[in-house]
């Protein structure tokens, strides 16, 4: 509050295409595919794929290169100051809940990057701030369901999911198998269920007629089609 934060409702942001990516199975690879994408696609970052962007710095071909177009985060702990890139010193601009850790806003802050806050629907049982937003979003928490919120209030016909998911290819103790072969744990269906619940609201809407994609590594779900990563650039394009 003593920032004076600026309320992304507030601003009139539109972007028809949205790409919301994560920091999932084979990171590294898959996230150089943003550099394909055409140019009128958002790309929504989120968890640790921060911290892992390698398309910018004097280290990446001019060829390769794509900005983020909005980081948007959530979290309230202090393992939050881990998402930062400290190696490429990047900074794109920030789109974060009133509940984020404080500590990484002042860090981002005065790092000069640009920060928006956007106000969390309130829960039960849960004491946050009061403030005159003109929407919240359901965020439940988790940044998929946030940056889900924000492409909607953006008025995005088309979004992909990449990278968006708990993955791993080792079997490790108390994890259980995929279909594409590789391994989760148990706890990550209950994000699942609900990320695939607002995928199912979004598509209802009756103001806009909305096509959601999944091009990443986890389970399967209900409400959006599955397509492979390099189908991303003719899905945007089409």
């Amino acid at each position: 509050a003593k920032r004076g934060i600026p309320q992304i409702d507030t601003e009139n942001f539109s972007h028809k295409k949205i790409l919301i990516i994560s920091d999932g199975y084979d990171f590294s690879k898959i996230h150089r595919l943003c550099s394909k994408l055409p140019a009128d696609v958002a790309v929504i970052a989120i968890n640790r794929s921060l911290a892992k962007w390698e398309l910018v710095g004097t280290q990446c071909p001019d060829s390769e290169k794509r900005k983020i177009s909005y980081y948007v985060v959530n979290n309230p702990y202090q393992e939050c100051l881990s998402f930062l890139n400290k190696k490429n010193r990047y900074y794109p601009r920030c789109i974060a809940s009133s509940r984020t850790n404080p500590e990484f806003i002042e860090y981002y802050i005065n790092k000069m990057g640009v920060v928006y806050q956007y106000q969390p629907t309130p829960e039960e049982g849960f004491s946050g701030g009061t403030h005159d937003a003109m929407w919240t979003i359901d965020d439940y928490r988790n940044p998929v369901c946030a940056a889900l919120g924000l492409a909607y209030q953006f008025e995005a016909e088309k979004i992909a999911l990449l990278g968006c998911d708990e993955s791993f290819s080792d079997n490790r103790p108390g994890s259980v198998s995929l279909e594409n072969g590789l391994f989760t744990y148990p706890q990550h269906f209950i994000s699942h269920g609900v990320i695939d619940g607002i995928f199912y609201w979004l598509k209802s809407q009756k103001e806009v007629e909305m096509s959601i994609v999944d091009a990443s590594s986890g389970a399967k779900y209900k409400n959006a089609e599955y397509i492979n990563p390099t189908e991303l650039t003719a899905y945007f394009e089409g």
